[in-house]
């Protein structure tokens, strides 16, 4: 019996740091259950050269285990340039907030597939009416 005990034990930092992912994979589902329905999400980042945070609303599509952002005026867009500094980027979705690193491609066909999953989403006409380059694409990993 003792043997057993020890056993449990010496086992507990394992299951501590099953809780642990359990505990992040929690939250990437709380905040993937907030983007359904949503048509719209804020990003907060930082200024490339001020270090101070931004704020602003975007579209966005929830993607497998993926938030994809395209940026408005391609690898021009501001918000774009800023991530390329920094690749921390926070998403809030109503009361959820998910902080990640953000995976940036300057990529014409990444972008492109993505434009068609915002088409799907929010309309042809609408995308046209928004975005003038598509050779970026923002993807945002749900879960670390």
């Amino acid at each position: 019996m003792a043997a057993t005990f020890t056993k449990i034990i010496e086992s507990k930092p394992a299951s501590m740091s099953y809780n642990i992912a359990m505990s992040t994979a929690s939250k990437s589902s709380s905040f993937s259950e907030a983007l359904h329905g949503r048509q719209e999400l804020t990003i907060t980042i930082r200024g490339r050269r001020s270090g101070h945070p931004i704020i602003l609303p975007v579209w966005f599509v929830h993607n497998g285990s993926d938030v994809l952002l395209l940026p408005v005026h391609g690898s021009k867009s501001q918000w774009f340039l800023n991530l390329q500094a920094n690749a921390t980027i926070t998403l809030n979705a109503g009361r959820q907030r998910l902080t990640g690193t953000a995976h940036l491609f300057v990529d014409q066909a990444k972008a492109m597939a993505a434009r068609k999953l915002f088409e799907q989403k929010y309309g042809a006409s609408e995308v046209a009416k928004y975005y003038s380059v598509f050779d970026a694409v923002v993807e945002v990993p749900l879960a670390s």
